[in-house]
């Protein structure tokens, strides 16, 4: 009988699981849900397949190739007892929080101590420590850290004139889309205007977008856009305040 079971955060992360097929990962996933209480199942691929992908067109052969992979990464244990094949997950009590596990259903697990464990490389994370913080600063700390977690995934590059405008390679196509040709002369006009003002934003992609939309406006109520590149402290000067950020 299928069981309720946790999974945390940190699985998705995992880099060992990463070198697997997405298939292999959701298998073992649900054999999580198969297992009983000491992380022991019945290796019967033909049944895995109907438990747990009974809408899909695969075949037992699949679920067999998939266990094979969780084999090589060692997150389960093939074993036999009374010549019947069992499968078992030797990390399932380290991550299942289970507050009464119940006895062997299927069959006892070979000892622990009988096969290497399983040493997956922890995931790279920039968390800060929340101990001790109040519930504003705990958020706030939060908001830093997955900005940090994004800009390594994301790395900003130099652009302008001067190279002072910061876009990721995302960014920087996206502007391209929106503006074609005329993208160079908006990364152009926020690098002088950087340049001459010494001021600071905390996304130059979007000074550049809200930039065109005021740009947009003004041309539609009248005003000749040429004033914004003459001037720029005054067409912009107090418009765009919430994406500037303290030197």
């Amino acid at each position: 009988m299928a069981r309720i079971r946790t999974i945390k955060p940190q699985f998705w992360l995992d880099e060992q699981l990463g070198t697997i097929c997405h298939s292999a990962r959701l298998l073992y996933i649900g054999l999580w849900n198969l297992s009983d209480d000491q992380g022991v199942f019945e290796w019967r691929p033909g049944r895995i397949k109907v438990q747990l992908f009974p809408y899909d067109d695969i075949k037992s052969s699949d679920i067999e190739t998939w266990l094979q992979m969780l084999l090589d990464t060692g997150d389960i244990i093939k074993f036999s007892e009374n010549n019947a094949p069992f499968g078992y997950i030797p990390s399932f009590l380290k991550h299942q929080d289970i507050k009464k596990p119940s006895k062997w259903v299927f069959a006892k697990p070979p000892e622990a101590n009988s096969y290497p464990p399983v040493t997956h490389q922890l995931p790279i994370t920039t968390e800060p420590v929340l101990l001790g913080k109040s519930n504003r600063e705990k958020e706030k700390l939060k908001v830093v850290g997955n900005r940090e977690k994004e800009s390594i995934k994301n790395p900003k590059k130099t652009y302008g004139e001067f190279q002072n405008v910061l876009l990721t390679d995302d960014e920087l196509e996206k502007l391209k889309t929106k503006f074609n040709s005329h993208y160079t002369e908006k990364i152009e006009n926020l690098s002088e205007y950087l340049k001459s003002k010494n001021k600071k934003y905390s996304s130059h992609y979007a000074t550049i977008l809200m930039w065109a939309r005021k740009d947009e406006k003004d041309g539609q109520n009248g005003i000749n856009k040429e004033t914004h590149r003459i001037n720029p402290s005054q067409t912009y000067g107090g418009a765009f305040d919430d994406v500037e950020s303290n030197p």
